[in-house]
């Protein structure tokens, strides 16, 4: 065999094996990186279905707010909005 041959062979057989050797760590790292996320949504899972119930409360607050602004009880003039009490930190 010539030598450009033997060469080339092992060229080919070395650019295989970084082939395999990058493939590996990809894995790896795309499989930690999925074990992360995995990780991740457990632990927002909690939180998502204790906003969901928030929303339920304030949906039905809002809807309550509106009957009450509809029939004329209890806002500053009819028509209009209660206004809200402000309760910040000054102080």
């Amino acid at each position: 065999m010539s030598v450009f041959v033997v060469v080339a062979l092992v060229l080919a057989v070395l650019a295989a094996a970084m082939v395999v050797v990058a493939a590996l760590q990809l894995k790896t790292v795309v499989g930690g990186l999925a074990d992360a996320v995995r990780r991740t949504v457990d632990r927002l899972a909690p939180l998502g279905e204790e906003l969901a119930e928030e929303v339920a409360v304030t949906s039905t607050e809002l809807q309550a707010l509106g009957e009450r602004r509809d029939t004329g009880q209890g806002g500053a003039g009819q028509g209009e909005p209660t206004p809200l009490a402000y309760t910040g930190g000054e102080g």
